[in-house]
């Protein structure tokens, strides 16, 4: 899903195989009830926020998030055992041990994690 300027909100949805959300200009909230078996979830904003409630159902997830110009915002609760800020500000996380990769990208803007 790619948009130009506006807001993107998902909710109540699995992490499915292989998708993307994009915005050039705007925000994105995506609310990921439960992790699918495999495959992964890019999320990219060019100048904007994403907003990421992840998954709490016990399954497995992966997630590396990286803002160039603004800053992860860890409001996990409770937060993983596997959390773990690089001296870059990148954020890595495993969770249970592999499952779907989520990869969060912005460029100019914040990402929030809950």
């Amino acid at each position: 899903c790619d948009i130009s300027t506006g807001s993107l909100t998902v909710k109540d949805s699995d992490i499915g195989q292989d998708s993307m959300l994009y915005a050039s200009s705007g925000s994105i909230c995506a609310d990921f009830a439960k992790a699918g078996i495999m495959g992964g979830c890019k999320l990219m904003a060019a100048k904007g926020d994403i907003q990421l409630n992840l998954p709490k159902d016990g399954a497995a997830w992966s997630l590396v998030a990286k803002s160039t110009k603004g800053r992860v915002k860890d409001k996990m609760d409770p937060k993983p055992e596997t959390l773990e800020t690089l001296s870059s500000g990148e954020v890595h996380c495993d969770v249970g041990g592999g499952g779907p990769l989520i990869d969060i990208y912005v460029d100019d803007g914040d990402i929030t994690l809950e």
